[in-house]
């Protein structure tokens, strides 16, 4: 009983000069280290090697500064493309960024070199509510006004009147855009044209845009303060772009436009149409010889022939916007 006793004590004395594990706390214990695992597999991935967005793969993009560039191919499963690029792209188009050669199918290619350096296009994400495939720009734009057709035809002419930009090629066109020109001055002081208010037209549904986005009528029924603004089929969709800046009308499966209310109008067309619509913008066919058609008084068609070389007749180009007057 005396060695139990003995044993007993000696063993509480070797435990007690052990030097048994302490925790201290610390405030900084308590900060969770977020691990994102995009960025591990970041690397190699579209977003961090393309130039133009020099970006890295996240889960989520938690930075201030950062957009997301929105495209599958950029980054590895799941992650997202977080950038801080300031391209032109990006500034105008949410979620837009420059890519290399053609966009991805499903999204957008923006037909203007000004928004990505050479050999870049911008791509951006289709119009909420849209199930457009592909598409090709054309539009107008500042004092004079200038054109460039779907086919890439352009030409500048001051009309003053109300024109067809481009409706469905039938005796009952389902859509149509129609543009206002109204007198203004050019740099030198001459009197000329200023694309002023734009009318989309849909079976019986009527949008006007005018000047400076002021405002916008959905069937005469002013709507700019109740955008985005959609018919109960959400096939028509009307919309704010680049910080209300920028109107946008989306008609499904037919056409996209931009609106900037100060004398500049960008349509995309689905490419399903190509071929079936005309106006001052064009037949959309991918032959800009045949883009100056009109119709005749006595309804026979007339295409104005193009002469390598010599630039446009203003008789010639008079008589084709004349063919395309909204009386």
């Amino acid at each position: 009983m005396k060695w139990t006793y003995l044993l007993t004590v000696l063993l509480a004395q070797a435990l007690a000069q052990e030097k048994l594990p302490t925790h201290e706390h610390h405030d900084d214990d308590e900060t969770e280290v977020y691990e994102d695992s995009c960025t591990a597999i970041s690397e190699d991935s579209e977003c961090a090697n393309n130039p133009a967005i020099n970006g890295i793969c996240k889960e989520r993009c938690t930075e201030v500064n950062e957009i997301v560039a929105s495209a599958s191919n950029l980054c590895p499963r799941s992650c997202v493309c977080c950038t801080t690029s300031r391209s032109r792209c990006s500034k105008v188009y949410n979620e837009g960024f420059c890519s290399a050669g053609q966009c991805e199918d499903g999204l957008i290619e923006i037909m203007d070199t000004s928004l990505c350096s050479s050999g870049y296009v911008c791509c951006r994400q289709p119009p909420k509510g849209g199930t457009f495939r592909e598409f090709e720009g054309a539009g107008e734009r500042g004092i004079g006004p200038h054109f460039q057709t779907f086919d890439g035809l352009k030409f500048t002419y001051g009309g003053l009147c109300k024109y067809v930009l481009v409706k469905e090629k039938t005796d009952n066109p389902s859509f149509s855009v129609a543009s206002r020109h109204v007198p203004a001055s050019n740099l030198d002081n001459a009197l000329t044209a200023f694309h002023s208010s734009l009318e989309v037209t849909r079976n019986e549904n009527t949008i006007t845009l005018s000047e400076g986005n002021d405002k916008i009528q959905f069937n005469g029924i002013e709507i700019q303060d109740n955008l985005p603004y959609e018919t109960t089929d959400h096939s028509i969709i009307v919309d704010w772009s680049d910080n209300q800046k920028t109107v946008t009308v989306s008609i499904e499966g037919i056409l996209f436009i931009e609106y900037n209310g100060k004398g500049k109008t960008s349509i995309h067309l689905d490419k399903s149409l190509a071929g079936k619509v005309w106006g001052l913008l064009g037949n959309a066919n991918g032959n800009r010889k045949d883009d100056l058609t009109y119709k005749l008084s006595d309804g026979v068609e007339n295409t104005i022939e193009l002469r390598p070389g010599e630039g446009f007749v203003k008789e010639d180009l008079q008589r084709f916007f004349n063919g395309w007057l909204v009386t």
